[in-house]
């Protein structure tokens, strides 16, 4: 598989996720000392189609942003959404600042530029994970967890929902054996359904528990089963048939892909080696979207302002294409 050139440009990219045929991939910074904003990708693998998104910069160091993308059920128009908050513990005690809400601002490719949305945003005290996101079914889903209002030790784990038709956001609480957790929690993808793998701490010795979210309002979690702690696994995804894929160790710095079959602890290896954390799985179907767009193009569609009461927005986007050769 080649890469585009919109990726290959990219400043410490991450993959976000996948969705509706589509990759999404993040870099924070365009530039390696983060004097520049960042950009989204969104990747069309089947059609070889990529397009890119300027997001809107953020100028200082106590400033963290949380990104989620998917497709409006209603229009079948694609958004991303941008949570920008205030990371506490950069403030240095800064009370004006660290008490601002969260800016959130979204994209919508039918338009070309950021809005601001002014629904019901996430709580102040609320921080969010970082590479622990999912969208299916129309919803984007963050790990996140509240801090409380003196951002003590005292933390409860959460899941952050927005739903990207209706642009609200939801709180969904966890049973406590996960809302406590303060070493390892991650979230992945199985069929539609979210799957939290959580493991308390560094030395841990009752493994990874993984737990299946349920559907309706209540959000139930039920426990699958436990990946035994001798393998000293991490989960990289699953594979369609429900069976996690995992690294384990192979040497001192490198790892290998596996799969683990809960039933028999049976461990199936794929062949794959790399360096540890290298690797993430992601389902993926085939998909028409972006067909109607121009490979490569750009959009800089910079929001300037927006009244609460009726939304205003200058789009001083300038859409270009890059010019490159992909071989």
């Amino acid at each position: 598989m080649t890469l585009p050139a919109s990726v290959k440009t990219l400043v410490w990219p991450r993959i976000v996720g996948c969705s509706d045929g589509l990759v999404c991939l993040y870099s924070p910074t365009s530039s390696v000392d983060y004097t520049k904003g960042g950009t989204v990708v969104l990747w069309n693998i089947s059609i070889r189609k990529s397009i890119a998104i300027v997001v809107p910069d953020v100028i200082g160091r106590i400033y963290e942003s949380a990104i989620g993308f998917g497709v409006c059920r209603k229009t079948n128009d694609l958004k991303i959404v941008k949570i920008t908050y205030v990371d506490r513990h950069l403030t240095n005690g800064m009370e004006t600042v660290s008490c601002n809400p969260p800016e959130v601002e979204v994209f919508t490719l039918r338009t070309g530029v950021w809005r601001r949305s002014y629904g019901n945003l996430p709580r102040k005290s609320i921080h969010f994970f970082r590479h622990s996101e999912v969208v299916t079914d129309g919803v984007f889903y963050w790990l996140a967890t509240d801090r409380g209002p003196d951002d003590g030790m005292l933390h409860c784990n959460m899941i952050i929902s927005f739903d990207i038709t209706s642009e609200e956001f939801r709180e969904i609480t966890f049973p406590d054996s996960l809302a406590n957790i303060v070493w390892s929690l991650s979230m992945y993808k199985l069929g539609e359904s979210l799957v939290i793998i959580g493991q308390e701490d560094e030395f841990d010795n009752s493994g990874l528990d993984l737990w299946k979210m349920g559907g309706g309002d209540s959000k139930s979690f039920t426990k699958l089963f436990t990946i035994t702690p001798e393998l000293q696994a991490s989960v990289a995804g699953f594979r369609r048939s429900g069976e996690p894929v995992i690294e384990i160790p192979k040497g001192y710095y490198s790892e290998q892909l596996a799969v683990y079959e809960p039933n028999s602890k049976r461990i199936d290896n794929l062949g794959s080696e790399g360096l540890g954390s290298e690797f993430s799985a992601h389902p993926y179907s085939e998909t028409l979207l972006l067909l109607d767009q121009p490979d490569l193009k750009v959009y800089n569609g910079v929001l300037k302002w927006e009244a609460k009461s009726k939304r205003h927005w200058i789009d001083t986007s300038k859409v270009k294409s890059l010019r490159c050769n992909i071989r």
